[in-house]
């Protein structure tokens, strides 16, 4: 029995059915069960006001409705949780709240609309104090530009005037070298020609004064005789001899590349070298001195001395160095000399080529 009641109950509880309905303004919720009904009645609207053509009218009319609807929603919520319901308005405190509504609204709105001003003249205030303050450092900038860009073409003209005046010191440099060295080619060019020039013709006249030297005869030798007695009847006898070298006299160097050596101009007699003590019987002749080239003199040579000491050669230049050129010299003074008795022939000396 037990059992079947429980059964029973099940089955009842199973066919319960909850449905929540609005009805004439009021929200009912209505359960159902097997065989029976209930329905329990919630918070029901104010109906529906005659809306007014009249603006003032009108929004008083909405501030009603906008607040009607607001506690039913929190009305709604506290009967489905089994809540009590809120407090209800009146109409009257509705119609006094909602008729100084738009007033306050309109407070509010100017309210908001003089913020809004405010803060739209604040921004503007800003605006233009960051747009100023942006066209201050802007010129600035620009300015600062300005002047370095002036100042970087002012430096990069005087660069380009030093570079340009730098080419063409170069290229005078350059010029300068160049022509420096073909003048110096062009002297060295003619110095080498002149020297060979020079050079060909000393030993042109070097080969011929050789040859008229080797021509040319040795010098006659003099003998000479004297007797004398005094009074006591003792006699003696004197005898002297001298050879006149009339050789031709050897030239310096410097006289071979004709660089202006003074010429001698005494008779050779003048610079004959003294006589030598008498002997019994004529001395034997020579042999020719070995050739020596003749230096070249240290000192200038004196204008003032006498015509041996100018014209006399040197011990060991007694016979012509080779390229003298002055056999023409000496052959007018052995001519001018005085001449002697020939001397017998002997050999004739050996002249070194």
């Amino acid at each position: 029995m037990r059992n079947v009641i429980l059964v029973l109950g099940a089955l009842a509880s199973a066919c319960t059915t909850t449905r929540v309905l609005q009805r004439d303004g009021c929200f009912v919720r209505r359960t159902e069960r097997a065989g029976s009904a209930r329905e329990e009645i919630g918070p029901c609207a104010r109906p529906p006001p005659q809306w007014s053509s009249d603006r003032a009218t009108r929004l008083a009319q909405e501030c009603m409705a906008s607040e009607e609807s607001r506690w039913m929603s929190r009305a709604v919520v506290a009967w489905g949780r089994g809540e009590p319901l809120p407090a209800r308005a009146t109409e009257a405190e509705l119609m006094r709240s909602c008729v100084l509504e738009p007033a306050r609204l309109a407070d509010q709105s100017e309210a908001a609309k003089a913020r809004a001003e405010a803060e739209r003249d604040r921004a503007r205030l800003e605006r233009e104090a960051a747009e100023a303050a942006l066209r201050g450092e802007s010129a600035a900038l620009k300015a600062r530009l300005d002047t370095q860009g002036e100042a970087m073409r002012e430096r990069l003209a005087e660069l380009a005037a030093d570079r340009d005046a730098l080419r063409a010191r170069a290229d005078d440099d350059r010029k300068h070298i160049n022509g420096s060295a073909d003048r110096l080619a062009t002297f060295l060019g003619d110095t080498a020609t002149r020297s060979a020039e020079s050079l060909g013709q000393a030993a042109r006249s070097a080969s011929e004064s050789l040859g008229e030297a080797a021509r040319k005869p040795a010098a006659p030798a003099l003998a000479f005789a004297a007797s004398t007695s005094d009074s006591d009847g003792r006699a003696g006898s004197e005898h002297r001899s001298s050879r006149d070298e009339a050789a031709p006299q050897p030239l310096a160097p410097a006289a071979l590349l004709g660089l202006g050596a003074p010429a001698c101009t005494a008779p050779l007699a003048a610079c004959a070298a003294p006589a030598a003590p008498a002997t019994s019987a004529a001395p034997p002749r020579r042999a020719p001195a070995a050739r020596t080239p003749a230096r070249l003199p240290r000192k200038p040579v004196r204008s003032s001395a006498s015509a041996c000491e100018t014209c006399a050669p040197p011990a060991d230049a007694a016979h012509p160095h080779p390229g003298s050129g002055a056999s023409g010299t000496v052959e007018a003074e052995a001519a001018a000399a005085p001449v002697a008795a020939p001397a017998p022939e002997g050999p004739r000396p050996a002249v070194a080529r």
